[in-house]
């Protein structure tokens, strides 16, 4: 097979005829031989998508603040100071 001239998918693949894109990809209807799929793996390089770092832990609690739910938590519990009522004393023990 000869890869010097480089095919380019067209903008609408559905609307070519099967041979002319098997063709195109140097394919046939029963795929790629063993050697064929090693070869192209080795030329291109294994069928998965670029994968990124995860986020570093400062960078995951620092997204906490992205929002704005967690600043109506931060301030619900100042609110009934607010109003010059100590809040009521609640307890989350599941003994009590």
């Amino acid at each position: 097979m000869n890869h010097a001239k480089r095919w380019v998918l067209p903008a609408a693949p559905h609307a070519v005829e099967v041979a002319d894109l098997l063709a195109g990809l140097e394919s046939s209807p029963r795929g790629l031989t063993p050697e064929e799929a090693e070869r192209r793996r080795h030329h291109f390089g294994p069928n998965r998508p670029p994968r990124k770092p995860p986020p570093g832990a400062a960078i995951l609690f620092l997204r906490q603040f992205a929002s704005p739910l967690i600043y109506v938590l931060l301030l619900a519990p100042s609110c009934p100071w607010s109003s010059g009522r100590p809040p009521m004393p609640v307890s989350f023990s599941p003994f009590c």
